[in-house]
């Protein structure tokens, strides 16, 4: 009896797998070349807690405060109000490079609107959720002197890649579903596929709903490149506006400037070329590359959430009315 059942479960299994879809293969990543990859982490990829991250040096713009013996570097500013040590990292104080001269060099960069609480300095991992109860410990690097910080100098710096070979059959299948915070958590599952994922979309890159800092400031971005934008739009437009197809400015104006919550269908790349900002291959180019890490998508599609439709439709609909007032008092 055990003998038949085993054999069974063995047959079950055999089917189950024949039936299992197949594990679609990533991009084809080349090999290194002497470019110091520069694309760097989010913080969504720290969070997770992917080691691969440690001992990388990237940049990382955060709220910060400052203890004696460090600084904290919070995710959000909510983290920061309520201390939320699992959503920060901690920056531990250099005998040879001190916190204040450090917040005094990036401020410099900071235009008088911005946010002081807010710091983009360059971090190397060294532990993830060790015992100080913070997502990681780090150490900040002087990034305007970094051939002479010994930090940064002994940091894993990432080589470029020669090239990298992305499928688009991917085109064809079905999108992904994932939240923001997973796509940048492992951005390397999702890198060559077709994701659908729900967030905002300002300007030119996609952030997480609930995570706009003051200021504009976003934290976690995604860059926006659409190989054939006007065409991408004009589908769009056309789901908000009758004439869309005709004009698709009401609409991308609205869908790229209002804090509505949308759901964005596209191609997620990680890997683009350093030196032209395009992926296709061009077939006079004796040699391309080389390619480093650069979170980017190819929008197809873009939906507004339901519960902000009516007041997205609202949006388009005053903003074109304004615009023709204006050229009809303009005689256009």
């Amino acid at each position: 009896m055990k003998k038949r059942i085993g054999t069974m479960a063995l047959a079950c299994i055999v089917i189950f797998s024949l039936c299992m879809p197949t594990a679609k293969m990533g991009p084809e990543i080349g090999e290194e070349v002497e470019y110091i990859d520069g694309g760097g982490y989010t913080f969504e990829t720290i969070l997770s807690g992917n080691e691969i991250v440690k001992g990388v040096p990237m940049s990382m713009k955060g709220y910060y405060r400052l203890y004696d013996d460090g600084m904290v570097l919070y995710y959000s500013r909510e983290d920061y109000i309520y201390d939320t040590r699992e959503n920060a990292i901690w920056l531990p104080e250099r005998k040879d490079y001190s916190l204040e001269e450090m917040i005094q060099k990036e401020q410099e960069y900071l235009q008088p609107q911005e946010n002081k609480q807010i710091i983009s300095t360059v971090i190397v991992i060294n532990e993830l959720r060790d015992t100080n109860e913070y997502a990681a410990t780090a150490t900040y690097v002087d990034w305007q002197d970094e051939e002479n910080d010994p930090v940064y100098q002994n940091a894993k710096l990432e080589k470029a890649r020669k090239e990298v070979k992305y499928d688009s059959e991917e085109l064809k299948e079905e999108p992904i579903e994932v939240s923001f915070y997973r796509l940048l958590g492992d951005p390397w599952q999702f890198d060559g596929k077709k994701i659908q994922v729900e967030c905002n979309k300002r300007d030119d890159y996609l952030t997480a709903t609930s995570r706009l800092s003051e200021g504009n400031t976003n934290i976690g971005e995604v860059f926006d490149y659409l190989l054939d934008s006007e065409q991408v739009w004009k589908k769009i437009a056309k789901k908000y506006d009758p004439d869309g197809d005709k004009d698709h400015t009401f609409v991308q104006v609205k869908a790229t400037g209002e804090r509505c919550r949308i759901r964005v269908t596209g191609m997620f790349y990680l890997y683009w070329l350093a030196e032209i900002d395009y992926w296709i291959e061009d077939s006079d180019a004796e040699e391309r590359g080389p390619w480093i890490k650069r979170y980017r998508y190819e929008m197809i599609d873009m939906e507004v959430h339901e519960k902000d439709r009516e007041y997205f439709q609202n949006e388009v609909n005053a903003f074109k009315q304004s615009v023709m007032e204006a050229r009809e008092r303009n005689g256009q």
